[in-house]
Order: structure tokens, then sequence, then C-alpha cells
């Protein structure tokens, strides 16, 4: 009886620790704020024009 409690509790802090989890990732979502308020800048050429940085 004691093995069963003893899973039970560990069940229930996996289970909650993986909610927990799961909320702070979605608070914490990807972005870069490196690239916040920048604009893209477009390449001169055409599409056949080879660049040799790439």
């Amino acid at each position: 009886m004691a093995v069963k409690t003893n899973l039970g509790r560990r069940a229930a802090l996996l289970g909650g620790g993986a909610v927990i989890g799961g909320l702070l990732t979605k608070s914490f979502s990807s972005s870069n704020p490196s690239l916040d308020g920048t604009r893209s800048i477009e390449p001169i050429g055409t599409t056949g024009t080879l660049n040799d940085a790439s």
C-alpha cells in the first residue's frame, strides 16, 4: 500500500511539474528581440545574380 501512495505522489508531482512547465513555456515564447523594430533590406540585382557570401 505504501508503494502505491508513493507512486501516486510521484505521478502527481510529475504531472504538476509538466503543467507548470507548459504554462511557463507559453509565457516565455520564443521571439528574436534583436529583430524587433528592424526592416529587411531588399537585395540589389535580379534573380540570376550570384552572391559569393551565400
